[in-house]
């Protein structure tokens, strides 16, 4: 059944004596309605003993009755579903909501088990990763993996570019390896004087020769002579998306939950001061933090990318150099936490797409929203610019990462490697 409507239920657990905060989606046509919550576990507060309860999901599978306190709409993607006669119903409603919730909505669809809990989506297993996508020699969507890979080169241009047929050869001064090897996009005449004019490029730029590989380079045999030429393989990355107006409710509920945690434990009630940047316009509220957003790279969101990416530490040259080169409109956001800053995130809007880009949380504030509140910045930012599209790049490593923008949404489309010629003298190249 498709859900028609995002709201937030706060409910009371008897077993527990918490009040939680649940986001779920009504489904359209039933009186009263199933509901299935949309992410993990959202619940917040504390029972009479000081003990964190059980929340989420667990909250939901160990109470046999959960006491509605009050309901809100939160979102809706579409007019004339009924949303807002479902919430009435709910907020008027006397008594309790039965456990009737399964832990949806997910790729393949959750069902309930005899005993009340919540089966696993078929056809998936315990710790699958929701953001591993097609690899060489699996089957992927060749047209939006190419539309995607075009996307990323105007969000990255390369400072210096040559042709070899196909093939395009980059150079950014070392910043990041995209825009350090050869983006493989078309066919060339001869691999074997292809491969020895990438290595001739990069030596003279003093780099090591890296060509990226997804699962539509050309030529067909490009992979097994990498192979034979020595080119290592140092990991894939996922380029995944997301639909934009799903992204925005997704990240709505998690603010609700973040401000009426922050509500709870008294912090977060004043707003922090002015952070001067170039072209500040201002700050979107999300949870407990503000995020202001930027059209240019302003020496605070600078200070906090560079202490945890090296494409703005070690490699800051470059990047500047590269961001300096855009011509695809550009927005970043700082997160201010407590009148700290916390977190940052860069956004792209091309056509009807939001690139997310640099994305980067000190380690003291991981785990608290930071990154949701950037991102939520940057969605209203495309969303307000006629974006309907998201889409990122997570590296397998990301785990934290991973999980957020599985949670979020977002799905995968492609992967893509970077093969580097390993015997070669050079630097290596970090970076997406």
């Amino acid at each position: 059944m498709d859900a028609c409507g995002l709201i937030a239920l706060f409910v009371h657990d008897a077993p527990t004596g918490a009040n939680s905060l649940l986001p779920v989606t009504l489904s359209e046509g039933i009186n009263p309605p199933p509901l299935r919550i949309s992410g993990g576990a959202f619940g917040r507060g504390t029972d009479a003993s000081g003990r964190r309860p059980r929340t989420g999901r667990r909250a939901l599978e160990s109470a046999s009755r959960l006491s509605l306190l009050r309901c809100h709409r939160i979102a809706c993607g579409r007019g004339g579903c009924g949303c807002e006669g479902h919430a009435r119903r709910l907020r008027s409603q006397a008594g309790s909501l039965r456990c009737v919730v399964s832990a949806g909505p997910s790729p393949g669809g959750s069902r309930r088990t005899a005993a009340g809990g919540v089966a696993a989506p078929a056809g998936s297993s315990p710790g699958r990763d929701a953001l591993a996508a097609p690899g060489v020699g699996e089957r992927v969507d060749v047209a939006l993996s190419r539309e995607l890979e075009g996307l990323a080169h105007r969000a990255w241009p390369p400072l210096r570019a040559r042709h070899v047929d196909g093939w395009m050869l980059r150079e950014s001064a070392g910043s990041s390896r995209r825009g350090n090897s050869v983006w493989a996009r078309g066919d060339v005449s001869d691999l074997s004087f292809a491969l020895d004019e990438v290595r001739r490029f990069y030596a003279a730029a003093g780099l090591r020769p890296t060509i990226q590989i997804t699962p539509v380079s050309l030529p067909a045999g490009i992979h097994q002579a990498l192979d034979a030429a020595g080119f290592d393989d140092t990991g894939p990355t996922d380029v995944c998306t997301a639909d934009l107006a799903d992204l925005a409710g997704r990240l709505a509920v998690a603010a609700s939950v973040d401000a009426a945690a922050s509500a709870t434990a008294g912090v977060g009630a004043d707003r922090p001061p002015g952070v001067p940047g170039p072209g500040n316009t201002g700050s979107v509220r999300a949870g407990g933090a503000d995020t202001i957003m930027f059209d240019g790279i302003a020496d605070t969101w600078l200070d906090v990318a560079g202490r945890v990416l090296s494409t703005f530490a070690d490699q800051r040259t470059g990047t500047l150099k590269v961001l300096a080169n855009l011509t695809v409109a550009a927005k970043y956001a700082l997160c201010v936490a407590d009148g700290v800053p916390v977190a940052v995130g860069r956004g792209v809007v091309d056509g009807d797409w939001l690139g997310v880009y640099s994305m980067a949380t000190v380690p003291a504030a991981r785990g608290r929203g930071a990154a949701r509140a950037v991102l939520a910045g940057l969605v209203t930012w495309a969303a307000d610019a006629g974006a309907s599209r998201a889409y990122l790049q997570v590296e397998q490593t990301s785990v934290a990462a991973r999980r957020l923008y599985g949670a979020l949404g977002f799905r995968p489309v492609y992967r893509y490697s970077y093969r580097r010629h390993h015997p070669a003298d050079g630097p290596d190249v970090t970076g997406p």
